[in-house]
């Protein structure tokens, strides 16, 4: 009986040590929300109209949640967790979609594919001096990603990375 409830006890702890040493890119999003020089939005339910272009385009995709962090100048992610970023990308099957490398823009934005959707897109993107971070969550359509109006104060230029 002892050996048993020994065994129970470090089949609990190497569960919960695996559950804690589990990363994801929103948890490391969550320790910049609040710093100094940091725009960050987070928004959750439908939000397709919100990133609808202006003109009347009637969207497949809808969009569950939405992660925005900004950095202006040189701030950024810590090396640290942009190597915690590359990861949980890593583990969590994202697949790199678009590689985009001009002298104003570097970006690159990654997606978990569900078939003819996207379940989760990241992109990471440097235009006009600022580190861009953005995470959408729900069933999007990859040929409606260049059609939804990504205009954020700031970051204007992040809309030319999806088209």
């Amino acid at each position: 009986m002892k050996i048993k409830i020994n065994w129970l006890i470090v089949l609990i702890v190497m569960v919960s040590s695996v559950g804690f040493a589990q990363t994801s890119v929103e948890k490391i999003f969550r320790k910049y929300k609040n710093d100094d020089d940091v725009v960050s939005l987070s928004f959750k339910g439908d939000l397709s109209n919100f990133l609808r272009n202006k003109t009347e385009i009637d969207f497949k995709s809808k969009i569950e949640a939405c992660e925005f962090l900004m950095f202006d100048g040189k701030d950024n992610i810590s090396k640290t967790d942009e190597a915690k970023i590359k990861e949980a990308l890593n583990k969590d099957k994202y697949e790199l979609l678009i590689n985009v490398r001009n002298k104003t823009v570097k970006a690159n934005v990654y997606a978990i594919s569900r078939g003819e959707s996207l379940s989760k897109v990241y992109a990471v993107a440097n235009l006009d001096n600022k580190n861009i971070y953005l995470i959408l969550v729900g069933n999007i359509f990859f040929e409606e990603l260049s059609k939804m109006d990504f205009n954020i104060d700031g970051a204007k230029g992040l809309k030319e990375v999806f088209k």
